[in-house]
């Protein structure tokens, strides 16, 4: 595992490199420049470069360590290393460590979150249930659309005293079964080269189930990868085979 610490510095500092014994300690050199991409990505956000986050990379897998001021701080550090190319997965294990000034207590917070939500027209504040707790915010309930789950917690994130958000916003089976059939047919039409074939679609608690027979492996990696990126998924279960002509 490849290892390297953000310190506090001004953004004009040059970026220190990793000692030669840690670029060779166990760590492909893949991992190396990912955490020097990484830092190089950090250091360019003057919100950023002075929190103090450590980076971890193993095989692609990122881990991201440390303290900082802010949960949009942290969310935002989460979001650069996850769009960096060669990055597999990002564990996020940043705390936030509020300021005095920028506390707030539970019900002044959750009175905010609240304010916020009823100002985003594309959202259904009321069907939007707000919990605060040491100021962790949960968000719960059930939306139309899945892309409202993204948006409701986008809409709190930069609020003052926020340390945290646990989204428990769900989308309907039946809502979540059109997107997921719509958006298969999508994915096999923009491949000219595949058939869009039948396939039966189920949804349970957020659990995909693809059943039927596919073309070829091509679309039944389409349809897999297709379901798998829609927001609220958690579990893809793909029974599809490929049917094989005589």
């Amino acid at each position: 595992m490849s290892t390297l610490t953000m310190s506090p510095t001004n953004v004009s500092a040059p970026r220190s490199t990793l000692p030669a014994e840690r670029r060779a300690e166990g760590s492909p050199q893949n991992d190396n420049a990912l955490i020097v991409a990484i830092d190089d990505a950090l250091r360019l956000d003057a919100h950023l470069a002075s929190e103090p986050v450590i980076v971890d990379v193993h095989d692609g897998r990122v881990t991201l360590r440390g303290s900082v001021r802010s949960y949009a701080n942290k969310r935002v550090i989460c979001e650069i290393a996850g769009a960096l190319p060669g990055v597999d997965s990002v564990n996020d294990c940043i705390v936030v460590e509020l300021s005095h000034e920028a506390q707030r207590t539970d019900a002044a917070l959750a009175s905010d979150v609240r304010v916020a939500l009823r100002w985003e027209a594309c959202l259904p504040a009321d069907a939007i249930e707000v919990a605060v707790e040491h100021g962790c915010v949960t968000l719960s309930g059930e939306m139309p659309w899945s892309f409202q789950r993204k948006l409701a917690e986008h809409v709190v994130a930069h609020l003052t005293g926020i340390t945290g958000i646990v989204n428990l916003l769900r989308v309907s089976d039946r809502q979540m079964q059109l997107q997921a059939t719509s958006g298969i047919h999508a994915a096999m039409r923009r491949a000219a080269d595949i058939e869009a074939d039948d396939i039966e679609v189920r949804v349970a608690d957020g659990t995909v189930t693809l059943r039927g027979t596919v073309s070829s492996a091509a679309a039944k990696k389409v349809a897999y990868e297709a379901v798998r990126s829609l927001d609220g998924v958690h579990t893809v279960l793909d029974e599809t085979r490929v049917r094989h002509d005589d």
